[in-house]
């Protein structure tokens, strides 16, 4: 297939060889060099925002996860607080009454 069709068919069909580098769960997608060297400007340009999209859309998820996991180990740490001073909390509370409203 000679270059100018094989770069046709990689950006009509949208379908470029995956690869994975980094673990079996992640798919990355990288265009043949043949097509890198012999595509139109439009057809890289095109290539370019795609990957640009991707690289967004991974930030996004990668940050909703980020988010998670803060506030997970947030959670964690103000349980650890409480069972270090338990003690101290709870004679707090006996001796001035319930510390809110709401609390029985």
């Amino acid at each position: 297939m000679n270059p100018a069709a094989q770069s046709e068919r990689f950006v009509n069909t949208g379908s470029p060889i995956r690869y994975s580098s980094l673990s079996q769960h992640s798919t990355e997608f990288f265009p043949p060099l043949e097509f890198l060297l012999f595509a139109s400007q439009v057809s890289l340009q095109d290539l370019e925002l795609a990957a640009l999209n991707r690289s967004s859309n991974l930030f996004k998820v990668l940050q909703h996860e980020v988010n998670k996991w803060v506030e997970q180990v947030a959670i964690a740490m103000l349980v650890r607080w409480v069972m270090e001073n338990r003690e101290a909390l709870q004679a707090y509370a006996e001796a001035k009454g319930p510390m809110l409203p709401f609390v029985d």
